[in-house]
């Protein structure tokens, strides 16, 4: 909240300390203004709460493993896991056509390592984007240690 808030012009001086006094200082500087706000991760619905702007232009984009049922008046969208033709077409986009496609059991491993996740196969893609001298199968045994995997 802090964060968003100093983002928003708030100094540190006129930061208030308690949460709910945060909450109702952002709705008011997001008042009339048409601003997203994206809340990636979120554990809980006790975590969106005091970002859920007022009715007006803000608007609030919350990911998470967890189902907020308990919100009122939100929208869910349950996204799927990356089809591998899809994957495949993600990480061409990144790391360029002739690279992925000359290399399409190591693509389909990666694919797999990355469990299909967008954001997985994103950060594979642009790894191997920014070391041109490695293949997708030198990505792709780094990533075959699941142990190893996150690092």
């Amino acid at each position: 909240m802090g964060g968003c808030l100093r983002a928003l012009g708030v100094s540190d001086a006129a930061m208030p300390d308690e949460l709910e006094e945060r909450s109702v200082l952002l709705r008011e500087r997001l008042a009339g203004r048409a601003v997203l706000v994206v809340l990636d991760g979120a554990g809980s619905a006790e975590q969106v709460r005091p970002f859920l702007p007022d009715a007006g232009r803000a608007a609030l984009v919350v990911t998470s493993r967890q189902r907020l049922d308990s919100i009122d008046g939100l929208v869910h969208l349950e996204l799927t896991l990356l089809a591998e033709p899809d994957a495949v077409l993600l990480l061409e986009k990144v790391v360029g056509a002739e690279r992925i496609r000359a290399e399409p059991g190591a693509c389909a491993d990666l694919v797999r390592y990355c469990d299909g996740l967008p954001l997985a196969l994103r950060i594979a893609a642009a790894r191997l984007a920014a070391r041109p001298s490695w293949t997708v199968a030198d990505l792709g045994s780094r990533l075959s240690e699941e142990r190893s995997r996150l690092d």
